[in-house]
C-alpha cells in the first residue's frame, strides 16, 4: 500500500477506510492522524508542544514547504516506535494558526471579539489552558510567521498574538503540558472540517487583525513590551539585530580568526550552518560577523550558495544557543595529531600489554551517600511524574551543600525560576539551613525557557553533539570546583531520538560522561518512565523511558516507587492510603560499581513558606521498629466497639474485624477472604495494635442462647499517647493532597 499525502487525488476513500481499520484494531493515534490526512491536513506526531521528527519544517529557498509529507506507512511507524509522541500537531502553511498568548481573561475576550470584526467570521477554536486560544484557518498565499510585540505584565505575565504559517507547527490533540487536561475544540476541528472548507484569510487581513491586537495590548495599565523579545515583525519594516541581543563576552577577533583559517576541510553542510549560526549567535558585532560568514563560506564551492546563505543567515536567531565554543571545539578537532581518515585518532590503540600495580590504582570516589554519586561518572534516578523525583534532587543538593561542603550545579528544565526557588527554600526551612549553611556551594537555574541541548539532530537528520553547550558546561563545572551537577529531566537537555540507542549512547557516554570524566565530577540525570508492562506491579530500571542504553550508560541507576499495602503490612505499619502513598521506597536497580544492598525509604512532608504556600519536601525515612495507628481509625474502632455486639471470636460471622475491615479501606469478607491473604494480614495486625494500646478490650458475657461469649467493647485509652508520631495522619491532609510533587 502507498501514499503519498494530502496532495494524493486518489487517497482519500483509501486514507478513510485505513483510518476507519485502525480505530477498529484500537489504534486511535493513527486513526486520528489518517482522518486528519484524508482531511488535507499534514499530521505530525509530538511530543508535549515539541516535534522532533528530522526536517519536518523545510522551507524552499521561495519559502515554500518541503517538509517531509507523511505516509500510511509513516504513521503506522509513529505508533509502533514512538509511543511517547502521543501527542497530534498540525503543519501549517496552507493552514494558518492565530495563537492568542494571553492570560488575562478580559483581554483575551477583547481579542477574540476583534477577530470577527476583522475577518467577518468565526473560526474553529482551540483551547488548550483557558483563556488562551488559537483559531485555525487558511490562506491561498503562505507567508512567515507574523507576531506582535511580547508585552509584560505587572504581575510578571507575558502576552503575546502570533500567527503560525510557513515552518510551524501547533498541537491540535493531546494533553497539555501544564493542565494536564486534552486539548479541546469548538467550532470543528481537523478531524470533521477540511482544509478546502476552513474559513480563508489573507496576510493583508492577517495584519489588519495584528495591528488591532496591538492596540488592544499596548493599552492595558502597566503592561509593557519586554525588551529581551523578538519585535512585531507584521508590518514588515526592516529592523537592525537589537544592541541588547548579545550578553556574552566581548569577541575576541583575533581568536576567532584563526579558528576560522583552521578550518578548511568542511565537507558537510550540517557543520558548514552550525559555524554560520555560531558567528551570527556568539559575536558581539553583526555586521562584522556577516561579513567574515560569507567571506569564509566562500571557499566551499560545493557548499556555497549566496542567496541560500542569506536565508539562512536572516532565520538564524540570535541568542539562540549556538556559541563560539562550536567553532573554538572544531578548531581544536582539525588542529588534533595523529587522525586517522575514518575520524578516530590513533591512541586509542594500547602502545603495550597491560599490567598496573594494583597498589596504584586509585581508590572510587564516591560522593555522597548510598554509593550513588561517583567522580567521573554519570547516575540516573528513574520514576513515574509525580513522584518527587526533583523535590528528591533538591533534598540532596541542599544536604551535599550544607552538610558536606560539596559544589552543587542544579539544572532544572521543567520548573521556571520562582517554582524551583521556592522547593529550595522550603527544602532549606524544613531543615533549618540557612544561607551561610550553604556557603555559596549550591548553584540552581531553570533551564525551561531555553535549556542547553547537549546533543541535537542536525538539519539533514544527523545526530551529533552540541560541543558548544558542552564546552559551556565543562567550563562552569571547573571555574567554579562543582563537584556534582544534576539535569532534570534527562529529555529537557537533548534534541534526539530518546527510543535509538546510538542517540542515547552518544549524549550519555561521550557527551555528558566525557564532561563528569574530564572533570571528575559526578552527573545525575532525572529520567521518566515510559508506559507500564501488562500487569507489572511497580517500576523497574527497566521501564525507563526510551532506548536501553540510557540504562547501560549510566553506573548507577536507582528507582522509586511508592510503598504498596503489601509493604505496609510487611513493615508492621498500620495507615491510610494518603498516609502509605506517601512513603516511597528508593531501590538500586543498577550498581555495577557499588554492591547490592536493601532498598532505602524517603517520606513526603510539607513546608510552609512566608508566602503561604505549602511545598513538599522530602527526607530520608526508616520504618519504625513498631506499628503506630492513625487517630481516625482508633477512633472508628472505638465508635464500633462501643455498643458492645461484635465478636471477639474470628470464627464467628459476627466479628468485630469484619465491621472495622470498611474503615481501613480493606475488602475481608467472612467464608471468602483467607487467613494469608495480604488485606487480612493488615487487619489483624491493626486489631492487635488496638488492642495493645487498650482501645478497645474483650468483655465476657451470655448470649440470646445464654451462652457465654467474648464480645468486644471500647476500651479505657483513646490510644493517643500510645501512637507513633512518626504515622499519624497529619490534621490538615487536604493541603497534602493538593500539592504537586
Amino acid at each position: 500500500m502507498s501514499n503519498t499525502g494530502p496532495e494524493s487525488g486518489q487517497s482519500k476513500l483509501s486514507l478513510a477506510d485505513e483510518a476507519a481499520f485502525r480505530l477498529m484494531c484500537d489504534d486511535e493515534l493513527a486513526s486520528r492522524r489518517l482522518y486528519m490526512l484524508n482531511n488535507g491536513y499534514v499530521p505530525l506526531p509530538a511530543e508535549d508542544k515539541g516535534v522532533y521528527l528530522p526536517n519536518w519544517s523545510n522551507l524552499d529557498a521561495d519559502g515554500t514547504q518541503c517538509g517531509i509529507q507523511p505516509t500510511i506507512e509513516d504513521i503506522d511507524s509513529w505508533s509502533k516506535e514512538h509511543p511517547e509522541w502521543s501527542s497530534t500537531s498540525v503543519r501549517c502553511g496552507e493552514v494558518i494558526a492565530i495563537d492568542c498568548d494571553v492570560f488575562d481573561k478580559a483581554v483575551a475576550e477583547k481579542i477574540r471579539d476583534e477577530a470577527r470584526r476583522c475577518f467577518g467570521t468565526t473560526f474553529p477554536t482551540r483551547v488548550g489552558s483557558p483563556p488562551k486560544f488559537l483559531l485555525m484557518c487558511r490562506t491561498p498565499k503562505p507567508f512567515a510567521k507574523l507576531y506582535t510585540e511580547k508585552y509584560v505584565q505587572p504581575d510578571g505575565g507575558e502576552s503575546r498574538v502570533e500567527v503560525l504559517c510557513n515552518g510551524q507547527q501547533f498541537i491540535a490533540f493531546g494533553i497539555h503540558p501544564k493542565t494536564g487536561k486534552p486539548y479541546e475544540w469548538f467550532g470543528g476541528d481537523p478531524l470533521s472540517i477540511p482544509v478546502a472548507n476552513l474559513p480563508e484569510v489573507s496576510r493583508d487581513q492577517v495584519v489588519e487583525f495584528l495591528r488591532a491586537a496591538e492596540g488592544i495590548l499596548s493599552s492595558q495599565p502597566g503592561w509593557t513590551i519586554s525588551p529581551k523579545a523578538a519585535r512585531a515583525n507584521y508590518e514588515e519594516q526592516e529592523r537592525k539585530d537589537p544592541e541588547h541581543d548579545y550578553s556574552g563576552e566581548p569577541t575576541d577577533w583575533v581568536k576567532l580568526q584563526r579558528a576560522l583559517d583552521t578550518l578548511t576541510d568542511v565537507t558537510d553542510y550540517d557543520t558548514f550552518y552550525r559555524i554560520i549560526a555560531a558567528l551570527k549567535d556568539g559575536t558581539d558585532d553583526p555586521r562584522r560577523a556577516h561579513a567574515w560568514a560569507f567571506r569564509w563560506a566562500a571557499q566551499y564551492e560545493s557548499l556555497f550558495d549566496p542567496i541560500g546563505l542569506q536565508k539562512k543567515w536572516d532565520s538564524f536567531k540570535r541568542g539562540g544557543g549556538v556559541g563560539l565554543g562550536t567553532i573554538y571545539h572544531l578548531a581544536r578537532e582539525a588542529e588534533a595529531p595523529n587522525r586517522d581518515t575514518s575520524g578516530f585518532e590513533m591512541s586509542w590503540l594500547p602502545a603495550e600489554s597491560w599490567w598496573r600495580d594494583p597498589d596504584a590504582i586509585p581508590k572510587r570516589e564516591w560522593l555522597y551517600t548510598g554509593k550513588h554519586y561517583m567522580r567521573g561518572d554519570i547516575s540516573a534516578t528513574i520514576a513515574p511524574g509525580g513522584l518527587a523525583k526533583t523535590t528528591r534532587g533538591v533534598q540532596e543538593a541542599v544536604d551535599m551543600a550544607a552538610n558536606y561542603g560539596l559544589r552543587v550545579l542544579l539544572l532544572n528544565g521543567e520548573e521556571d525560576q520562582d517554582e524551583l526557588d521556592r522547593r529550595i527554600a522550603a527544602t532549606c526551612a524544613y531543615y533549618g539551613k540557612t544561607r551561610d549553611d550553604l556557603g555559596c556551594r549550591l548553584f540552581a537555574v531553570s533551564c525551561r525557557a531555553k535549556p542547553p541541548r547537549f546533543a541535537i539532530t542536525g538539519e539533514r537528520g544527523v545526530v551529533q553533539l552540541n560541543q558548544g553547550a558542552l564546552d559551556e558546561l565543562e567550563a562552569f563545572i571547573k571555574d567554579n570546583k562543582i563537584d556534582a551537577f544534576m539535569l532534570d529531566p534527562l529529555i529537557s537537555f537533548h534534541r534526539v531520538t530518546e527510543n535509538l540507542n546510538e542517540h542515547m549512547d552518544l549524549l550519555l557516554k561521550e557527551g555528558l560522561g566525557g564532561v563528569a570524566s574530564r572533570t571528575q565530577s559526578a552527573g545525575e540525570v532525572f529520567h521518566h518512565v515510559g508506559k507500564p508492562k501488562p500487569g507489572a506491579q511497580e517500576t523497574t530500571v527497566d521501564d525507563a523511558r526510551g532506548a536501553s542504553a540510557i540504562i547501560a550508560a549510566v553506573r548507577s541507576a536507582r528507582v522509586l516507587n511508592r510503598m504498596t499495602a503489601k509493604e505496609a503490612a510487611a513493615l508492621g505499619l498500620v495507615m491510610n492510603d494518603d498516609m502509605r502513598r506517601r512513603h516511597i521506597r528508593i531501590g538500586n536497580g543498577k550498581a555495577n560499581k557499588a554492591p547490592a544492598g536493601k532498598a532505602a525509604w524517603m517520606r513526603i512532608d510539607v513546608q510552609s513558606l512566608p508566602s503561604g504556600d505549602e511545598i513538599a519536601v522530602t527526607r530520608d525515612w526508616t520504618p519504625p521498629a513498631s506499628a503506630g495507628l492513625d487517630p481516625a481509625i482508633v477512633a472508628v474502632a472505638r465508635q464500633l466497639a462501643q455498643p458492645g455486639t461484635y465478636r471477639a471470636d474470628k470464627r464467628s460471622p459476627g466479628w468485630f474485624g469484619y465491621a472495622l475491615a470498611p474503615a481501613l479501606g480493606l475488602t475481608v469478607v467472612c467464608g471468602v477472604s483467607k487467613s494469608d491473604e495480604p488485606e487480612s494480614k493488615q487487619l489483624d495486625l491493626t486489631l492487635r495494635a488496638l488492642y495493645k494500646m487498650r482501645a478497645i478490650a474483650n468483655e465476657e458475657r451470655q448470649d440470646s442462647h445464654r451462652e457465654t461469649r467474648q464480645y468486644v467493647v471500647a476500651g479505657p485509652s483513646t490510644g493517643e499517647d500510645s501512637t507513633d508520631p512518626e504515622l499519624i495522619l497529619p490534621a490538615d491532609q487536604e493541603a497534602f493532597t493538593e500539592l504537586r510533587h
